[in-house]
């Protein structure tokens, strides 16, 4: 015979708003309005795809907080036809947060390719902290791809 707990002494938890979605937005000033775009190229004399994606999500600042904040990213996919080995993709990503004792930027570039055998992974990472680069690194991976 199998036995099921049973809890009969609980305290009803309930929140201020049912969803977060319901709750009153945060007051901001937009600084910089965002934006979107995504364009798919067929290179016709090099028989190469792009599909090249940006958004813009603006700069904002939370008024109570004096927090600003943004972010941007673009990302390209590349890829010649009848050619799955020459498929690349490439990230380039910023963040911006500011507040009364702190201006940072972090930016990184991330690029993927592959052959029969490996992945081959390269990263960079840039922080600055009152337009002065603070730190900054970059590395390459090779990674076996184990018939995937």
């Amino acid at each position: 015979m199998l036995g099921t707990p049973v809890i009969n002494d609980y305290s009803e938890v309930t929140l201020k708003h049912v969803q977060a979605e319901t709750a009153a937005p945060i007051d901001k000033k937009v600084l910089r309005e965002g934006s979107r775009t995504r364009d798919v190229i067929k290179k016709l004399t090099e028989d190469t795809w792009v599909l090249e994606e940006y958004s813009d999500e603006g700069l904002r600042t939370l008024t109570n907080l004096n927090i600003t904040y943004g972010t941007e990213n673009r990302n390209v996919y590349t890829i010649k036809e009848g050619d799955p080995l020459s498929a690349k993709v490439e990230c380039d990503w910023k963040v911006i947060v500011k507040d009364d004792d702190i201006d940072t930027e972090l930016t990184t570039r991330s690029v993927m390719t592959a052959d029969q055998d490996y992945y081959y992974l390269l990263n960079e990472l840039t922080a600055w902290n009152d337009r002065n680069e603070v730190f900054s690194k970059a590395w390459n991976k090779k990674i076996k791809r184990n018939y995937t």
